[in-house]
């Protein structure tokens, strides 16, 4: 159970990395590439000065269909499924005015901040009571996030901003942070989910030979990601370089970098954006000629 739990954390911690300039191009070849949300902005709609006026704003919006949101929360903004996991609570008889829930909710807050992973033993002590409103296959760190957002905006007067994982932080979550678990790096988390995969090792053995940090290679597995969408050929050479040079200079001639990179860059994609996790069809193909 513990790489459910560290995927928890990977699920909860959306990070942005920038596409390389390369990738200002894929308009050329018809690639989409999402906007990015501004966290704080959406959830300035649905936080009030008080607590209590906030959960009674919440009360007031029109019910949510609880089973579908909770099913695809991507589908619906924050303020939905803010609506939907207060009702959810409510309909399991959960008060979420109980000191128990309401620290459950901070812990939220506090540890999605950063990836990192928990034992089944510290997740059931952070978040126990809210993922027992929710099925196995369901996370509570992710699906209570935005309530959760809300109810600590509302109770916490410090001044907040979004970090690199695109989560809201202010000195008291950090504080928190500092005291129960120091923060993996990104690199760390995924070292330790791809311990055995070829692929990572491959590109692991790349970045002790060029020094180059891990964000240089989850940049073109994203432009793998991204580009694999739609079937595509890429003749131009300097191009082919820009978006995927230091992936393609850890293959022989004989080798494809779709085939051996794009289950990870599926695998990684879907980790660190999973408001936008898909499955490749299986015929999709990516050439260089």
């Amino acid at each position: 159970m513990k790489s459910k739990k560290l995927l928890s954390f990977l699920l909860s911690a959306s990070i942005a990395f920038g596409m390389i300039p390369g990738c200002a191009n894929s308009d050329e070849i018809n690639a989409p590439v999402a906007p990015t949300e501004s966290a704080l902005a959406s959830y300035e709609e649905m936080t009030n000065d008080k607590l209590a006026q906030y959960y009674s704003y919440l009360e007031s919006l029109p019910r949510e269909n609880i089973e579908e949101v909770l099913d695809t929360p991507e589908e619906y903004t924050n303020l939905e499924v803010s609506k939907a996991t207060y009702d959810n609570l409510k309909d399991k008889k959960v008060d979420i005015n109980d000191p128990k829930v309401q620290q459950e909710l901070e812990n939220v807050v506090v540890y999605a901040a950063y990836p990192m992973g928990l034992s089944d033993d510290e997740y059931e002590q952070t978040v126990g009571t809210l993922q027992s409103t929710l099925s196995e296959m369901q996370n509570a760190y992710y699906l209570y996030y935005p309530l959760a957002v809300g109810t600590h905006l509302c109770t916490c007067d410090e001044e907040h901003s979004l970090n690199e994982f695109d989560k809201v932080v202010c000195p008291t979550v950090l504080t928190a942070l500092e005291t129960v678990f120091e923060p993996s790096s990104i690199e760390d988390t995924l070292d330790d989910m791809f311990a055995s995969d070829e692929a990572y090792l491959r590109i692991k053995e790349a970045m002790a030979k060029t020094g180059l940090g891990i964000d240089v290679y989850l940049n073109e597995l994203e432009n793998l990601y991204v580009l694999s969408l739609n079937p595509t050929d890429i003749y131009d050479m300097k191009l082919w370089l820009e978006l995927f040079g230091h992936l393609d200079a850890t293959l022989t001639e004989e080798e494809s970098l779709y085939e051996t990179y794009i289950d990870l860059a599926t695998h990684i994609h879907n980790l660190l954006y999973p408001n936008d996790s898909m499955e490749l069809p299986e015929d999709l193909i990516l050439l260089r000629d």
